[in-house]
């Protein structure tokens, strides 16, 4: 069973990770609950400016 870390921030119901949308309330999630885009900024930014202060 997958674990549900996130929240909807309007009705409390448990979201999965990747959801777009709230299963109970339909509202978007927030964009941190949202697959690739957010954590893949978070790994790529860091990486970046390593590469930057390195060269």
């Amino acid at each position: 069973m997958p674990r549900r870390l996130f929240r909807c921030p309007s009705c409390g119901h448990r979201l999965r990770f990747g959801a777009t949308t709230c299963g109970k309330c339909y509202l978007p999630t927030p964009f941190y609950n949202r697959k690739l885009p957010f954590w893949l900024a978070l790994l790529v930014i860091p990486v970046a400016g390593l590469i930057v202060v390195a060269t």
